[in-house]
């Protein structure tokens, strides 16, 4: 962090997502005795999508939609964070998903700007991507019936590529770097010594 102050580097926060095309219903209130319908479909299609957010202004996304979320997807989105920040080096944080460890990617890796930093085993509190994960469920699927799978992958791309202008706010009040550990205490990442 201390290289993003100085304006050296960048922090990126990556995760794939594989939203299903069928309703899901999110949490509300009801009248006791009273019924609440919500229509729904049979879609078992994915959208796949490869993202990273930027550590200190997460509302700053780079993201993919693709046929698959593997290497090859995480490589066009490293070139293009790359280009987004010439000069600077990018971190690269993600889970240990195998196309992040791919050893053709890595390899890659090495001779650019960017270094992968690969959080623990079974830590996604510590990914802010997960965080806007449950924000894309609750603002654009939870509970909406998309009648065809077109009309489903449209409404996730409407919320992704309108985060600066409708959900900046909440993107920056939900995505902070204060990370909940195992022992339920808080620790902000200025505090730690590594990322």
């Amino acid at each position: 962090m201390e290289e993003v102050k100085a304006g050296t580097a960048e922090v990126y926060f990556a995760d794939g997502s594989h939203p299903t095309h069928n309703t899901k219903t999110g949490r509300g209130w009801i009248r006791k005795g009273a019924d609440f319908e919500i229509d729904c479909n049979s879609g078992r299609k994915r959208v796949k999508i490869n993202a990273a957010t930027r550590a200190i202004k997460p509302e700053h996304l780079g993201f993919e939609i693709s046929e698959s979320v593997n290497a090859q997807s995480t490589q066009r989105m490293c070139r293009d964070l790359l280009k987004k920040h010439p000069g600077k080096k990018i971190y690269f944080v993600c889970d240990n998903a195998r196309y992040y460890r791919c050893a053709w990617l890595q390899k890659w890796a090495a001779n650019q700007r960017i270094e992968f930093v690969f959080l623990p085993p079974y830590s996604p509190n510590l990914n802010l991507v997960e965080r806007l994960w449950r924000l894309l469920r609750k603002k654009a699927i939870n509970s909406i019936c998309y009648e065809t799978y077109d009309k489903f992958r449209s409404g996730i791309i409407h919320f992704l590529e309108n985060i600066k202008v409708e959900y900046k706010a909440e993107v920056r009040r939900l995505l902070s770097l204060n990370f909940r550990t195992v022992d339920n205490t808080s620790v902000h990442l200025a505090q730690t010594t590594s990322v």
